[in-house]
């Protein structure tokens, strides 16, 4: 592909906060990189050695990611693969805030769920660190886009790199500022390349014919299962989301992205099950959740259709 241009889906994610939190504990930040690696190395290792997966749960994988381009804190994803793309891309972004994800459902500090300890070497002594919850936040469209090899310098040595260019790209960095919170927003061109099915299930109209969004929260459902028995997973993003909110929600600039991951998880949860027939019970339980969390005020909007 190189110097070529093509006609692809173009990703762009940031780790959302990264930049404050890399200003005051550059070890976070680090591990936070460390982590979204983690995640990539495990797809791509277990597609290799279990060939098997990219035909019975190929949504886990990370096949359709011709590229994958990291740099500190953004990554760069190229796929000629719509469909499989938002699968893969939405599982991702989940499996990216599970790494830590556990350590939000009960915190050890509800002041401050990111607080935790580290065993040190062989002894009884605990380090104190804290672990960031890593979400993304990012744009994705489609479009001409060229593949480049450069050279860059590395240890005083000339070392080829891919880059990447082109209007497809252009559109996803800008699209990653439509809004608030860890969202995945994209535009009109890029969802008339999906499926209805994939449409139906994974994508949120903003502003019908102009910006859209993948309601990424969706992937922890699965079509082969029960409704009653599939909601359950509800919780395990909606529970954490709530402590963070809890915690963070009064900090200027910050609290809003952690209230748009609430109504994200809600949005997805919602419009996954209406399609599949069950929309109604969803709410109902939703709305369940969202009173024993004491938030029937901050959520108000999800009781008008009640």
């Amino acid at each position: 592909m190189d110097n070529l241009i093509t006609m692809r889906t173009i990703g762009y994610l940031d780790v959302l906060g990264f930049g404050r939190i890399a200003l005051t504990d550059l070890m976070g930040a680090i591990d936070m990189i460390y982590d979204y690696q983690t995640i990539v190395n495990n797809k791509v290792t277990d597609q290799h050695i279990h060939p098997e997966l990219l035909q019975i749960a190929e949504k886990l994988c990370a096949d359709s990611f011709e590229s994958l381009l990291p740099f500190s804190d953004s990554i760069f994803i190229v796929s000629n693969q719509p469909d499989k793309f938002v699968t893969q891309i939405s599982h991702f972004l989940h499996h990216a805030f599970s790494i830590n994800g556990f350590q939000f459902e009960d915190p050890a500090n509800p002041e401050d769920p990111t607080e935790t300890t580290i065993p040190i070497g062989w002894s009884h002594e605990r380090l104190p660190i804290h672990r960031y919850p890593l979400l993304f936040k990012g744009g994705v469209s489609y479009g001409e886009v060229a593949n480049l090899r450069l050279n860059s310098i590395i240890d005083n040595e000339i070392v080829p790199i891919r880059n990447l260019t082109g209007q497809a790209l252009v559109e996803a960095v800008y699209l990653e500022k439509a809004g608030k919170g860890p969202r995945l927003f994209c535009n009109k061109v890029f969802v008339d390349q999906l499926s209805p099915g994939i449409r139906d299930k994974f994508i949120g109209v903003l502003r019908v014919n102009e910006l859209y969004e993948i309601l990424w929260p969706a992937s922890i459902y699965f079509d082969e299962n029960d409704c009653r028995i599939d909601i359950g997973a509800f919780d395990t993003l909606f529970i954490p989301a709530v402590n963070l909110w809890r915690a963070f929600g009064h900090i200027e600039k910050v609290g809003v992205h952690y209230y748009e991951f609430l109504r994200l998880i809600i949005n997805a949860t919602l419009q996954y099950h209406t399609q599949k027939g069950c929309g109604r019970f969803a709410r109902q339980y939703i709305e369940e959740k969202i009173i024993s969390n004491g938030l029937r005020d901050e959520l108000n909007e999800y009781f008008s259709e009640i």
